[in-house]
Protein backbone atom coordinates (compact mmCIF):
# COMPACT_ATOMS: atom_id res chain seq x y z
CA UNK A 1 0.00 0.00 0.00
CA UNK A 2 2.91 2.51 -1.02
CA UNK A 3 1.27 6.11 -0.77
CA UNK A 4 -1.34 4.66 1.51
CA UNK A 5 -1.69 5.69 4.78
CA UNK A 6 -2.54 2.73 6.66
CA UNK A 7 -4.47 4.34 9.88
CA UNK A 8 -6.94 5.18 7.17
CA UNK A 9 -6.64 3.38 4.18
CA UNK A 10 -9.53 0.39 4.34
CA UNK A 11 -7.54 -2.47 3.07
CA UNK A 12 -5.37 -5.53 4.04
CA UNK A 13 -3.53 -7.85 2.23
CA UNK A 14 -6.34 -10.64 1.77
CA UNK A 15 -9.03 -7.93 1.22
CA UNK A 16 -9.68 -4.19 0.31
CA UNK A 17 -12.63 -1.70 -0.34
CA UNK A 18 -13.95 -2.03 -4.18
CA UNK A 19 -12.88 1.39 -4.53
CA UNK A 20 -9.40 0.57 -3.83
CA UNK A 21 -9.23 -1.75 -6.55
CA UNK A 22 -6.21 -1.13 -8.99
CA UNK A 23 -4.65 1.10 -6.20
CA UNK A 24 -3.92 -0.92 -3.71
CA UNK A 25 -2.99 -5.30 -3.75
CA UNK A 26 -5.29 -7.55 -2.37
CA UNK A 27 -6.69 -10.91 -2.59
CA UNK A 28 -10.25 -9.45 -3.17
CA UNK A 29 -12.23 -6.67 -2.85
CA UNK A 30 -15.80 -5.88 -1.71
CA UNK A 31 -17.82 -3.03 -1.02
CA UNK A 32 -18.50 -1.84 2.36
CA UNK A 33 -21.99 -2.23 4.08
CA UNK A 34 -22.27 1.01 5.93
CA UNK A 35 -23.74 0.77 9.63
CA UNK A 36 -24.38 3.38 12.26
CA UNK A 37 -23.37 3.47 15.83
CA UNK A 38 -26.09 3.23 18.71
CA UNK A 39 -24.52 3.12 21.58
CA UNK A 40 -23.33 6.33 23.57
CA UNK A 41 -19.57 5.95 22.52
CA UNK A 42 -17.87 2.95 20.57
CA UNK A 43 -14.35 1.73 20.85
CA UNK A 44 -12.48 1.07 17.64
CA UNK A 45 -10.09 -0.94 18.35
CA UNK A 46 -6.58 -2.39 16.99
CA UNK A 47 -7.39 -6.23 16.73
CA UNK A 48 -10.99 -8.15 17.30
CA UNK A 49 -10.69 -7.89 21.22
CA UNK A 50 -11.99 -5.79 23.66
CA UNK A 51 -8.52 -5.45 25.34
CA UNK A 52 -7.05 -4.87 21.84
CA UNK A 53 -5.16 -1.16 21.92
CA UNK A 54 -8.17 1.62 21.25
CA UNK A 55 -6.99 3.83 18.35
CA UNK A 56 -10.00 5.72 17.75
CA UNK A 57 -13.66 6.53 19.39
CA UNK A 58 -16.77 6.46 17.40
CA UNK A 59 -19.69 8.48 19.01
CA UNK A 60 -23.16 7.91 18.19
CA UNK A 61 -24.81 7.92 15.12
CA UNK A 62 -22.00 8.65 13.62
CA UNK A 63 -21.14 5.69 10.20
CA UNK A 64 -18.94 2.80 10.24
CA UNK A 65 -18.34 1.49 6.66
CA UNK A 66 -17.81 -2.89 7.22
CA UNK A 67 -16.15 -4.76 4.99
CA UNK A 68 -15.54 -7.70 7.55
CA UNK A 69 -17.10 -9.42 10.25
CA UNK A 70 -15.05 -11.84 13.22
CA UNK A 71 -15.19 -12.54 16.66
CA UNK A 72 -18.04 -10.59 17.18
CA UNK A 73 -16.09 -7.42 15.68
CA UNK A 74 -16.82 -5.56 12.35
CA UNK A 75 -13.94 -4.54 10.88
CA UNK A 76 -13.83 -0.98 8.36
CA UNK A 77 -13.69 2.33 8.11
CA UNK A 78 -15.13 5.59 10.33
CA UNK A 79 -17.27 7.95 8.33
CA UNK A 80 -16.17 10.91 10.13
CA UNK A 81 -12.52 10.45 10.38
CA UNK A 82 -12.16 7.70 8.15
CA UNK A 83 -10.05 5.63 11.09
CA UNK A 84 -10.08 1.86 10.28
CA UNK A 85 -10.18 -0.66 13.02
CA UNK A 86 -12.39 -3.04 14.67
CA UNK A 87 -15.80 -1.96 16.32
CA UNK A 88 -17.89 -4.20 17.95
CA UNK A 89 -21.16 -5.79 16.29
CA UNK A 90 -23.41 -5.10 19.35
CA UNK A 91 -22.51 -1.00 19.02
CA UNK A 92 -23.80 -0.74 15.39
CA UNK A 93 -27.03 -1.11 13.39
CA UNK A 94 -28.63 -0.52 10.48
CA UNK A 95 -29.21 3.06 8.94
CA UNK A 96 -31.55 5.31 10.27
CA UNK A 97 -32.56 8.87 8.91
CA UNK A 98 -30.39 11.28 8.44
CA UNK A 99 -28.79 13.84 10.60
CA UNK A 100 -30.72 17.31 11.81
CA UNK A 101 -28.92 17.54 15.14
CA UNK A 102 -25.65 17.40 17.00
CA UNK A 103 -24.83 17.61 20.67
CA UNK A 104 -23.91 21.19 21.51
CA UNK A 105 -22.66 20.75 25.03
CA UNK A 106 -19.63 18.58 26.63
CA UNK A 107 -22.10 15.71 28.38
CA UNK A 108 -26.13 15.42 28.07
CA UNK A 109 -28.13 12.58 29.31
CA UNK A 110 -30.95 10.53 27.27
CA UNK A 111 -34.07 9.87 29.39
CA UNK A 112 -36.19 7.18 28.56
CA UNK A 113 -39.64 9.27 28.79
CA UNK A 114 -39.84 13.34 28.61
CA UNK A 115 -39.31 14.23 32.62
CA UNK A 116 -35.55 14.67 33.97
CA UNK A 117 -36.55 12.81 36.91
CA UNK A 118 -36.80 9.69 34.96
CA UNK A 119 -33.97 7.21 34.99
CA UNK A 120 -31.25 7.96 32.43
CA UNK A 121 -30.92 5.93 29.13
CA UNK A 122 -27.39 6.81 28.37
CA UNK A 123 -24.91 9.71 28.68
CA UNK A 124 -24.05 11.47 25.13
CA UNK A 125 -20.50 13.36 24.10
CA UNK A 126 -20.39 16.73 22.09
CA UNK A 127 -20.87 16.01 18.86
CA UNK A 128 -23.09 12.81 18.70
CA UNK A 129 -24.85 12.86 15.94
CA UNK A 130 -29.21 12.68 16.55
CA UNK A 131 -32.50 12.69 14.36
CA UNK A 132 -35.30 14.56 15.95
CA UNK A 133 -38.13 12.57 15.35
CA UNK A 134 -40.80 14.27 17.58
CA UNK A 135 -40.46 16.65 20.51
CA UNK A 136 -42.55 17.12 24.09
CA UNK A 137 -41.99 20.61 25.63
CA UNK A 138 -38.31 21.26 26.07
CA UNK A 139 -37.47 17.34 25.17
CA UNK A 140 -36.70 15.66 21.71
CA UNK A 141 -36.87 12.23 20.94
CA UNK A 142 -33.66 11.46 18.91
CA UNK A 143 -32.86 8.85 16.49
CA UNK A 144 -29.24 8.31 15.35
CA UNK A 145 -27.67 9.47 12.16
CA UNK A 146 -24.48 10.44 10.28
CA UNK A 147 -21.01 12.88 10.11
CA UNK A 148 -17.59 13.40 9.52
CA UNK A 149 -14.64 15.27 11.13
CA UNK A 150 -11.09 16.37 10.93
CA UNK A 151 -8.20 13.88 11.83
CA UNK A 152 -7.54 12.51 15.02
CA UNK A 153 -3.74 11.79 14.95
CA UNK A 154 -1.52 15.10 15.16
CA UNK A 155 0.63 14.18 12.12
CA UNK A 156 -2.58 14.18 10.02
CA UNK A 157 -3.75 17.66 11.42
CA UNK A 158 -0.73 19.48 10.67
CA UNK A 159 -0.80 18.22 6.98
CA UNK A 160 -5.10 18.97 6.95
CA UNK A 161 -5.06 22.81 8.31
CA UNK A 162 -3.62 25.89 6.58
CA UNK A 163 0.20 26.63 7.59
CA UNK A 164 0.28 30.08 8.63
CA UNK A 165 3.81 32.04 9.98
CA UNK A 166 4.39 32.16 14.15
CA UNK A 167 4.76 35.71 13.78
CA UNK A 168 0.74 35.64 12.12
CA UNK A 169 -0.35 33.50 15.43
CA UNK A 170 -3.55 34.13 17.13
CA UNK A 171 -6.29 33.08 19.83
CA UNK A 172 -7.36 29.89 18.08
CA UNK A 173 -4.83 28.96 16.28
CA UNK A 174 -2.98 25.87 16.92
CA UNK A 175 0.87 24.92 17.72
CA UNK A 176 2.03 21.50 16.75
CA UNK A 177 4.76 19.55 18.50
CA UNK A 178 5.64 15.93 17.24
CA UNK A 179 2.66 13.76 18.82
CA UNK A 180 0.86 16.83 20.33
CA UNK A 181 -1.06 19.73 19.33
CA UNK A 182 -2.20 23.05 21.87
CA UNK A 183 -4.81 25.26 20.89
CA UNK A 184 -3.71 29.64 21.43
CA UNK A 185 -5.87 31.03 24.01
CA UNK A 186 -4.04 34.66 23.18
CA UNK A 187 -0.86 34.65 20.77
CA UNK A 188 1.16 34.01 24.30
CA UNK A 189 -1.31 31.41 26.09
CA UNK A 190 -2.10 27.71 24.78
CA UNK A 191 -4.70 24.95 26.47
CA UNK A 192 -4.15 21.86 26.15
CA UNK A 193 -4.29 18.00 27.20
CA UNK A 194 -0.57 16.96 28.92
CA UNK A 195 1.65 14.77 30.63
CA UNK A 196 3.45 17.16 32.66
CA UNK A 197 0.12 18.59 34.53
CA UNK A 198 -1.72 15.35 33.76
CA UNK A 199 -4.98 17.19 32.80
CA UNK A 200 -6.46 20.29 30.60
CA UNK A 201 -4.28 23.31 31.22
CA UNK A 202 -4.12 26.54 30.49
CA UNK A 203 0.14 27.59 30.54
CA UNK A 204 2.36 30.16 28.94
CA UNK A 205 3.44 29.38 25.38
CA UNK A 206 6.87 30.01 25.92
CA UNK A 207 7.33 27.80 29.28
CA UNK A 208 5.74 25.08 27.21
CA UNK A 209 8.10 25.18 24.11
CA UNK A 210 11.14 25.13 26.85
CA UNK A 211 9.67 22.17 28.77
CA UNK A 212 8.71 20.18 25.93
CA UNK A 213 12.86 20.76 24.42
CA UNK A 214 13.91 20.79 27.61
CA UNK A 215 12.27 17.08 27.96
CA UNK A 216 13.44 15.88 24.62
CA UNK A 217 10.53 16.34 22.58
CA UNK A 218 12.14 18.87 20.10
CA UNK A 219 10.84 22.23 19.12
CA UNK A 220 7.19 23.33 17.36
CA UNK A 221 7.04 21.39 14.14
CA UNK A 222 4.58 23.85 12.95
CA UNK A 223 1.73 26.49 12.83
CA UNK A 224 -2.02 26.06 11.68
CA UNK A 225 -5.24 27.98 11.85
CA UNK A 226 -8.16 25.83 11.65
Amino acid sequence: MSGFDPRVTLARPDLADLDLQGLVAAERYAAPTVRRVVVPTAALRKAPDPRAEQWDQLLFGELFRVLDVQDGFAWGQAGRDGYVGFVAQADLAALGEPATHQVAVPRTYAFGEPNIKARPAGLYSLNALTTIEATEGRFAKALAACGRAIPRDTDMQLAFFSAIAEAERRRGDLVFWKGHVAILLDPDTILHANAHHMAVAAEPLAEAIARVEAAGGGGVTGWRRP
